[in-house]
């Protein structure tokens, strides 16, 4: 076997290639706005009910509360 096509173990095999193209609106918009359940410990922000749409405003880092309006627990964070 020619000595460029043996595996000498220095490949870095999670490398991202030049030419992948950049994400997508839809896969950043993902990343930016997670998903979140009550009970959680989140940061600071803004919480939207993934339900009724309601916004809950944090002013600090605290245990997520149910939907005040429907009490879903399920947000996206803004």
């Amino acid at each position: 076997m020619p000595e460029d096509q043996r595996d000498r173990g220095d490949s870095e095999p999670d490398a991202k290639h030049v030419d992948d193209p950049p994400p997508t609106e839809a896969q950043d918009s993902s990343k930016r706005h997670k998903t979140v359940a009550a009970g959680e410990l989140v940061e600071a922000g803004t919480y939207v009910c993934t339900s009724c749409g309601a916004r809950l405003v944090l002013e600090s880092a605290s245990h997520l509360p149910p939907c005040p309006q429907c009490y879903n627990k399920k947000f996206k964070h803004l």
